[in-house]
């Protein structure tokens, strides 16, 4: 109920109540006809009418569902925001167990929200965090901190699944220097993993998709300084430092550095 459509359309549901109102017709009206003492109505005439105004009813009722149902799912929704915020003060009581409660009523009554699944993937081991995430995006497949999450969430378990999601979560969000070092970051901790399992080949390879994603952000921070940046969108120090780690772990010479990381890092 906090946009203004929905105030509008209620609105305008009572005017066309008021305006669709049947008029009681006046002697002069073809609905009458004076064929004999008195006044007849033509049966046809009333059966039309009769007929617009079942269909009236029937439209009304059917809008008075959609408004009911949307109301219905409008405090599902402010219950579900209830709780969330009822879970963060208890998480700060130092009461993980019952914020993790409340974070699974949260989604219960709103499995769409993806505020609320982040919220409790953030308090769940990685691999109750990665099928928690999964779920929320059948409902929303293009959110890029659903797909970052669940990417960090498979990289903290070793697994090589995670390079699609973090990367698919930096398109996503490309103009966000917070997404794609967080990216970086994840791609970096699935190298870590993947090197202390013994699974050296995947770590290079991982760690050259890594090196990817770096040259990318690069790109995009050269092109946001020469046009019109709006989001203060540039390379971040620890976005540097994790390049450098990663072309270092994938055996790449580090030649895509003309400059020490730090006065490249103060050139965005």
């Amino acid at each position: 109920m906090s946009y203004g459509f929905f105030w509008l359309l209620i609105l305008w549901l009572a005017a066309w109540r008021t305006n669709s109102s049947p008029e009681r017709p006046s002697r002069d009206s073809k609905l009458f006809r004076s064929n004999r003492p008195g006044l007849v109505l033509v049966p046809s005439l009333v059966r039309s009418h009769a007929a617009k105004a079942r269909l009236r009813a029937v439209m009304m009722a059917f809008l008075a569902l959609v408004l009911l149902a949307g109301g219905i799912s409008g405090l599902r929704q402010a219950e579900s925001l209830r709780m969330q915020r009822l879970a963060a003060s208890a998480s700060e009581a130092t009461r993980p167990a019952e914020a993790v409660r409340l974070l699974e009523r949260a989604v219960a009554l709103a499995p769409a929200r993806a505020q609320a699944r982040l919220a409790l993937a953030a308090a769940l081991p990685p691999a109750e965090a990665a099928e928690v995430l999964r779920r929320g995006m059948a409902y929303e497949r293009g959110h890029p901190g659903l797909e970052l999450a669940l990417g960090l969430a498979l990289a903290k378990q070793g697994d090589p699944a995670a390079l699609a999601h973090l990367r698919r979560a930096a398109e996503l969000d490309r103009y966000s220097r917070a997404v794609q070092t967080a990216a970086l970051r994840g791609i970096s901790l699935l190298v870590d993993r993947l090197d202390a399992d013994g699974r050296t080949e995947q770590s290079r390879q991982a760690a050259a998709e890594g090196i990817k994603a770096y040259r990318s952000y690069v790109l995009l921070a050269e092109r946001a300084r020469e046009g019109r940046d709006d989001r203060d969108f540039r390379l971040t120090r620890e976005a540097v430092s994790l390049g450098i780690l990663l072309e270092a772990r994938g055996g790449v010479p580090s030649s895509y550095f003309p400059e020490p990381a730090e006065s490249l890092s103060d050139r965005f």
